[in-house]
């Protein structure tokens, strides 16, 4: 036979342990609302409590006028640092009850909580930077009249950024007619890759590969590497100098013979945030070669960029461009000059 004297604290024990499930924690709002649940994240004024009947409910901090949990919290306050223990709120105060003794904080120096024996809640990750910047641009001009004329351009850029470095790659195409007389037909492409070496100064190597119908250039490819220096570098400024060596090949239609030169180049970059509406670069490079000073190139761009319609993709750009050789083919002038409106449209 079991003793009754026996039963009875089994059944204790069952009785509680079936009340441990129930057990919860309890939040009363300043409109009068009790709420019981979970408290499962105190973050940034915020605190987040599981529910069974509507899922985890997001609460103001500010609007709890009492709460007390069941199960220990780990909590982290600015004058207390971490600890543990069961948590209490009420007319603004933190009460927690630690194994050392009660700590107390006003609730403004409660920092963040979360479930004992786990880290704190923390923001989430913020999302990888996309590097990667995209350009494509067009541009169509037409006269008619006494002068019929055209002018079409297409472009495309895609730049890459971490930190200081750089990798651009780009292809330009323009073709120019009037009166039926084609008067441009130039193609270029290339990149340019910039590292950081410390502080202002850096190295850099580009190439870039032409095509010019009109200076009946069949190719010009130009291969450059040196040293770069920002002078000024701040988040609405830039001015960058560069000198390095140059090796460039020339070969032409017609009867005219290919042309290997070495050289330096010498060149300057200022890029401005005017402001929201305006962006500005001016670009010029100067280089000579070594076995005929006399024997160099200019090549320069001066840019403006407006947004349209306060758009951070579509933008208007508005320029000049010059380049200059000093031994040009015979029957074409020594210097191009290029005004261009241009229709931008960017992403990343």
């Amino acid at each position: 036979m079991i003793s009754h004297h026996c039963c009875r604290p089994s059944l204790l024990l069952l009785f509680l342990a079936s009340l441990a499930p129930c057990l919860a924690d309890t939040i009363e709002l300043d409109d009068g609302s009790r709420l019981v649940g979970r408290v499962v994240a105190i973050r940034k004024g915020k605190v987040s409590l599981k529910t069974s009947f509507a899922g985890t409910l997001s609460l103001p901090l500010a609007k709890i006028v009492t709460m007390n949990t069941d199960a220990p919290l780990r909590v982290a306050l600015q004058e207390g640092g971490e600890t543990e223990g069961q948590m209490s709120l009420r007319a603004g105060q933190v009460e927690l009850q630690t194994p050392e003794g009660p700590v107390r904080s006003p609730v403004a120096g409660l920092v963040a909580a979360g479930p004992a024996g786990k880290p704190l809640p923390s923001d989430p990750p913020p999302k990888p930077k996309r590097n990667w910047r995209y350009e494509v641009s067009g541009q169509f001009r037409g006269k008619s009249g006494n002068t019929d004329s055209t002018r079409i351009g297409l472009g495309a850029k895609a730049v890459w950024k971490k930190g200081g470095d750089q990798f651009k790659l780009y292809a330009n195409w323009n073709q120019t007619e009037q009166s039926d007389r084609v008067t441009e037909d130039e193609t270029a492409a290339g990149f340019d890759l910039e590292r950081v070496l410390t502080g202002r100064h850096s190295w850099y190597t580009r190439m870039e590969l032409e095509r010019d119908e009109i200076e009946q250039l069949a190719l010009r490819a130009t291969l450059a590497a040196g040293y770069g220096y920002h002078l000024i570098k701040n988040e609405n400024r830039e001015l960058r100098l560069r000198s390095g060596l140059l090796y460039r090949r020339e070969s032409f239609d017609y009867d005219r013979s290919d042309n290997d030169a070495i050289g330096i180049e010498l060149g300057a970059k200022h890029t401005w945030k005017v402001a929201k509406w305006g962006h500005m670069v001016n670009d010029v490079t100067y280089s000579p070669t070594f076995n005929d000073w006399a024997d160099y190139r200019v090549v320069h761009e001066s840019s403006l960029d407006i947004p349209l319609a306060k758009s951070q993709v579509w933008k208007l750009r508005l320029g000049l461009a010059h380049e200059y050789n000093s031994l040009s083919a015979p029957g074409t002038e020594d210097l191009d000059t290029t005004y261009f409106v241009k229709l931008v449209f960017n992403w990343r």
